[in-house]
This record gives structure tokens, C-alpha cells and sequence, in this order.
């Protein structure tokens, strides 16, 4: 399997505090950039209860972007948000594990 065959422009979107329109300022979360990132499913045959944050998650990611931080980053692909549990950076792609979360409607 090819990696660069699977990634695609992703938006890496960053949690700050910005001022609104009133003055008043609050949290909320910002598009930092485009990022290329391969998303995959994760089988629950390699979950293991030992671990908290590989249970809880729903897919690992590749990219070459380094400077992408868990718990202030997330990744926002036309409206499916997937939170960021664990970063890697070690090697030529960084290794992110992820969580898919999804809308209360």
C-alpha cells in the first residue's frame, strides 16, 4: 500500500482564545492550515483494555506534519471531526491516533 495514495487535504484546527465581535473573548476552534493526512480504521482486534487511549479511539492517521499537538489540535474533514488522542512525531510521517466524534443531533 502506497501512503500518499491515501492522504488527502485535511483542516488541522487549533483551540484559542479570540475576541468576538462584542469585545468579549472566548474559546473556540480556529483553522490553523490545510494538512495531507491518511486516515484509516482502526479493528478492535488490536485494542487492548490495558490502554485507555487506544481503546477510545476509531482510526490512526499519517502525516508529514510535525508541529500537530494532541488535546490542541483536531482534525476537521468536511464536517467530521476527529480529535486528536495521541501524537508520534518519530520518523519520516508522524502517527496520530484518532477519535471520530460524532454530532448530537
Amino acid at each position: 500500500m502506497i501512503i500518499k495514495r491515501n492522504m488527502k487535504k485535511i483542516v488541522l484546527e487549533e483551540f484559542k482564545k479570540v475576541q468576538s465581535p462584542s469585545g468579549a473573548w472566548k474559546q473556540e476552534w480556529v483553522k490553523v492550515k490545510d494538512v495531507e493526512v491518511g486516515i484509516y480504521p482502526l479493528s478492535g482486534a488490536y485494542l487492548t483494555t490495558s490502554n485507555v487511549k487506544f481503546a477510545n479511539s476509531t482510526n490512526t492517521g499519517l502525516t508529514s506534519e510535525k508541529a500537530i499537538l494532541e488535546g490542541k489540535n483536531r482534525l476537521n474533514d468536511s464536517g467530521v471531526i476527529y480529535d486528536i488522542d495521541f501524537v508520534n512525531p518519530i520518523g519520516k510521517y508522524t502517527q496520530l491516533v484518532l477519535k471520530k466524534m460524532v454530532a448530537n443531533v
